[in-house]
């Protein structure tokens, strides 16, 4: 049996989510239901507080600890988990020219929705932001589709 330690609630999953699951086992490389939230954001960025705040948003979202189970059950489950960070890759690309950072940027965003996610281990989250010049970043949000659409994002 499948031990839920660390595990706060779980649910069973909704028609969408059941079909979503049914894609991924089918292949877990085909980045349909990746999704990613590009921002470009002109300001300074102070990374412990960016951390600070998605740590927040972590804790007070219980989507943004979930993973998903379907081994070993009766029926696939979504579980919640109870202590779960946020894990920020950063990098920095003062250095590069413009065109080839925009090349990069681009080769960047293909490779992380080619990722994917193990819907098994939470979250199913990355943030990332990449640092431009001392004012300018790029944040990227990539979630799986199975946690959240259009609608509920933007919460």
């Amino acid at each position: 049996m499948v031990s839920l330690m660390g595990v706060t609630n779980s649910y069973n999953l909704s028609p969408l989510q059941k079909g979503m699951l049914f894609h991924y086992l089918t292949d877990r490389t085909a980045g349909i239901d990746i999704d990613q939230m590009f921002c470009h954001l002109k300001e300074s960025i102070d990374k412990d507080k960016l951390q600070k705040a998605w740590d927040e948003v972590i804790t007070n979202h219980e989507v943004c600890r979930t993973n998903f189970l379907w081994e070993e059950v009766d029926q696939p489950i979504q579980t919640i988990n109870d202590d779960i960070r946020a894990q920020i890759s950063c990098y920095d690309w003062q250095d590069l020219p413009n065109r080839a950072r925009d090349s990069k940027l681009k080769l960047f965003l293909e490779e992380d929705r080619a990722k994917g996610f193990d819907l098994n281990r939470a979250p199913l989250i990355r943030l990332t932001l990449i640092k431009i010049n001392e004012e300018e970043y790029y944040f990227i949000w990539t979630f799986h589709h199975i946690i959240m659409d259009g609608r509920s994002h933007a919460i």
